[in-house]
């Protein structure tokens, strides 16, 4: 809501009154808010990252930057980045340079608000494997590893003939 002063002046002397009128619109600084700290999508995906702007007088104009790096789009059809009614900007079909922080800037005459957020790009697990078959000796200790890549660091879990290894079983 514009917020508007009406005022009236006025001048008298001995010859009479004279008055005018005149409106004042008073300018208030954006608030924006991103609802989501943080967005984890996988390859391909699309995404709206979201700006709400909750207030400001005149309607703040909305920018987004990525990794402090001002971006602008390409139209509505063909670019990957694409702003979207009331500020929020769509990403179609992430890949890992989408990854980073994402900004968003509502200025207008009475200042500005910034607001971010952070696009992780989820990769899915991958074994890397060591050795296909290990010979062990009967009573003596073996050691085996596993070690896996992904995004966000998967976490490695033990089976031995289809049943969970567990902390419990004391000889694993």
């Amino acid at each position: 809501m514009l917020k508007e002063s009406s005022n009236v002046s006025r001048a008298d002397n001995l010859a009479g009154t004279a008055s005018d009128f005149s409106n004042v619109n008073i300018a208030e600084k954006p608030v924006v808010n991103i609802p989501r700290d943080e967005y984890l999508l996988g390859v391909g995906d699309n995404v709206v990252l979201e700006c709400q702007v909750l207030r400001g007088q005149p309607t703040p104009r909305i920018h987004w930057e990525r990794n402090g790096q001002m971006f602008t789009t390409e139209g509505s059809g063909t670019s990957k980045y694409v702003y979207q009614k009331y500020g929020n900007l769509h990403i179609r079909g992430a890949s890992e340079v989408d990854a980073g922080q994402y900004t968003c800037i509502a200025e207008n005459p009475a200042g500005k608000d910034v607001k971010t957020t952070r696009v992780n790009i989820g990769i899915p697990p991958k074994v890397i494997t060591t050795l296909p078959k290990i010979e062990a000796n009967i009573f003596k200790t073996t050691t085996m590893q596993c070690k896996a890549l992904g995004n966000p660091t998967p976490t490695i879990a033990w089976h031995r003939n289809g049943s969970p290894i567990t902390a419990s079983d004391s000889r694993f």
